[in-house]
């Protein structure tokens, strides 16, 4: 799968949907990080604010303390 079309699919992640569906959005955001962590950054700086608790956790476990402290008190 393409990083567009990973980027893609994060995009839409955040309606209302059940917590399963945040849970496992999380972790392709968190596994797209892994291989290109500036895509991820710049998904999270965009969206972050609007995530659901739960994507945004799954989201940032592979992110720096600091980062995810910052992330987690929506000051990025």
């Amino acid at each position: 799968m393409s990083n567009k079309r990973i980027y893609l699919v994060l995009a839409f992640g955040g309606a209302i949907v059940p917590c399963i569906i945040h849970k496992a959005v999380g972790w392709m955001l968190r596994e797209v990080g892994n291989r290109e962590r500036k895509i991820e950054e710049q998904f999270l700086k965009k969206n972050d604010q609007q995530m659901p608790g739960t994507m945004l956790r799954c989201a940032i476990q592979k992110v720096p303390e600091k980062s995810r402290q910052a992330y987690l008190k929506g000051k990025i």
